[in-house]
């Protein structure tokens, strides 16, 4: 090869290294809006089938990686519901699952209101409703505009003057068949403090 050519070749070399170092490249950063999406994205087909998910945190752990805490109710309005947590991880994507609650069973302390649907769900007089749908609030954490987000039929009026005499501690469930509207409150252990 000849000298000419060889320094032809390496200028057309150099001057395609120029323009690719100064070509513009996309972002491959991912923001905290770009991770939210993207779990969203994989819960997608689970709020199709009417889970409830809830993002506990989204967090950058390095310059890369992001991680994410989702938690999901299955069932959410059942005398029955089930609760997992996904703890994701990206870049590489992927997720650790966790059962919190999946076999109808309370374990005293009630601590997630799901609990409170399971305990209420199996007092005779909610479980002969058919097709009930619930919903349940820890006394002290009550918020109007939080029951009606969370539980759409919820019935303030019928709330307010059921948990007059209870303790801030109580749980109160709401359930609902047809026109039929039952209120169960239980103290933490699942014991019932009250009915309608």
């Amino acid at each position: 090869m000849t000298r000419r050519r060889e320094l032809l070749l390496i200028g057309i070399l150099l001057a395609f290294l120029l323009l690719f170092a100064l070509a513009p490249r996309g972002s491959s950063e991912i923001t905290r809006e770009n991770a939210v999406a993207l779990v969203s994205s994989d819960l997608q087909p689970l709020i199709d089938g009417g889970a409830l998910v809830s993002f506990q945190s989204v967090s950058k752990s390095s310059s890369t990686v992001w991680t994410a805490e989702v938690r999901i109710v299955e069932d959410p309005y059942s005398r029955c519901p089930r609760v997992f947590k996904r703890y994701y991880t990206f870049s590489p994507f992927g997720y650790r699952p966790e059962t919190i609650i999946d076999n109808c069973q309370v374990r005293p302390p009630i601590v997630y209101p799901e609990e409170a649907l399971i305990a209420a769900g199996k007092d005779p007089l909610v479980a002969a409703m058919p097709q009930a749908k619930g919903c349940a609030v820890l006394l002290k954490d009550y918020r109007a505009s939080d029951a009606l987000a969370y539980c759409p039929w919820f019935a303030e009026e019928q709330f307010t003057s059921f948990v007059a005499s209870l303790p801030d501690s109580a749980w109160v469930t709401q359930w609902v068949s047809g026109n039929a509207v039952t209120f169960v409150a239980l103290d933490s252990n699942g014991a019932v403090l009250k009915k309608s």
